[in-house]
């Protein structure tokens, strides 16, 4: 089970690196789900996951909601 996790881990990031350099989408239609979150700043990059952390700040200024969830 821990290898086939980490199998499905090393593929997913690898597929997802090259989704993004050719300008795709990583997120189908219904969002980019929780499995995808660690995969967000690669798909937006540094800068834009930091704009997401400080909206997320501004609203849940104690990270009471959703904590460790999506953004970080």
């Amino acid at each position: 089970m821990k290898s086939s996790k980490l199998l499905m881990n090393t593929i997913a990031a690898k597929v997802f690196k090259r989704v993004v350099r050719i300008h795709g989408s990583i997120s189908g239609e219904h969002g980019d789900g929780l499995l995808r979150t660690k995969y967000i700043p690669l798909m937006y990059g540094e800068t834009m996951y930091d704009v997401f952390k400080q909206i997320k700040l501004i609203f849940d200024d104690k990270q009471i909601m959703n904590p460790g969830k999506k953004v970080l």
